[in-house]
């Protein structure tokens, strides 16, 4: 499988800080669990797109 690049917006609840970020992965759930695993859970996946 090609890896696809996810743009993530994200917020950081108890913060209220968004930002965007760019994950490589194969699906989009193997790009989500990439995220998390390099971010806190306190974040929280508001809108994702596919670049």
């Amino acid at each position: 499988m090609k890896k696809r690049t996810f743009i993530f917006t994200v917020i950081y609840i108890g913060f209220g800080t968004t930002f965007t970020t760019e994950v490589v992965g194969e699906t989009r759930s193997q790009a989500e669990s990439e995220f998390y695993k390099t971010h806190s859970v306190a974040a929280e996946i508001l809108t994702i797109n596919n670049k």
